[in-house]
């Protein structure tokens, strides 16, 4: 079976990657990334299922308002027509994938987050700012979820919030774990060559994870760390 992938900048964090991975194992795929160039190019991924070749399809986006330009585009780089199934993130790339096949390839959601989840937490940290799109995630997120075949949660707390806040669609929502991927370079060093060893005999990945303090979630830590120290003085008062 011949799969279709289209997602956007995220299209190489390690989860996109490891599942670009494992359906390789199941078939044929193609990925397209919507982003700002032009270029086609072949991705050599890792996972804990092997390593395979995925032709990826660099195809520049502006936007919503050039939603019909993207889609011809895609439309002269392959046929959608020709895929069992198609896998989309959300905003552009569901749109994009909406417009073109008109309901006549299924259509499976990538969600790995709703942002209107976190409202409640950021608010009881002192972050408000997110009350104000609450209700525009809820209705965007809808929109793609209603537009899709099936829904692919990747944790819990999506899975959960979705089929509670849209129970006519809860059939079509599951939840799948997704293992990890990452692109290997074409020079490959030492110890990426050990990593490959550890592929080929399928034992593990070990994954790194960065993460960067900006805007509001620097504030949050700021909040949380004044919080905790303004009740760690009342219990000293206490005592």
């Amino acid at each position: 079976m011949r799969f279709l992938y289209i997602g956007s900048h995220d299209l190489l964090s390690r989860h996109e990657l490891g599942f670009l991975a494992s359906l390789s194992v199941l078939g044929s795929v193609n990925a397209i990334q919507l982003g700002r160039e032009t270029r086609i190019e072949k991705l050599r991924i890792g996972s804990d299922n092997g390593v395979w070749n995925v032709p990826l399809y660099r195809i520049p986006c502006g936007g919503v308002l050039h939603i019909h330009k993207c889609a011809n585009t895609i439309k002269r780089l392959v046929d959608p027509e020709e895929y069992g199934f198609i896998f989309v993130t959300p905003r552009i790339p569901t749109l994009a994938a909406n417009l073109l096949l008109n309901k006549r390839r299924p259509i499976v959601l990538r969600l790995w987050s709703v942002r209107a989840t976190k409202v409640v937490s950021n608010m009881l940290l002192g972050c408000y700012r997110d009350l104000l799109i609450f209700i525009p995630s809820v209705l965007a997120n809808l929109t793609y979820i209603s537009s899709s075949a099936y829904t692919i949660t990747l944790d819990s707390v999506t899975y959960m919030f979705a089929s509670k806040i849209y129970p006519l669609y809860a059939n079509r929502i599951i939840k799948v774990y997704p293992p990890y991927g990452y692109v290997i370079k074409n020079s490959i060093a030492t110890h990426e060559s050990r990593i490959l060893e550890m592929v080929d005999r399928g034992d593990y990945i070990l994954g790194f994870t960065v993460l960067s303090k900006k805007e509001y979630i620097l504030r949050l830590k700021q909040n949380l760390k004044q919080k905790l120290s303004t009740c760690w003085l009342r219990s000293r008062v206490l005592m």
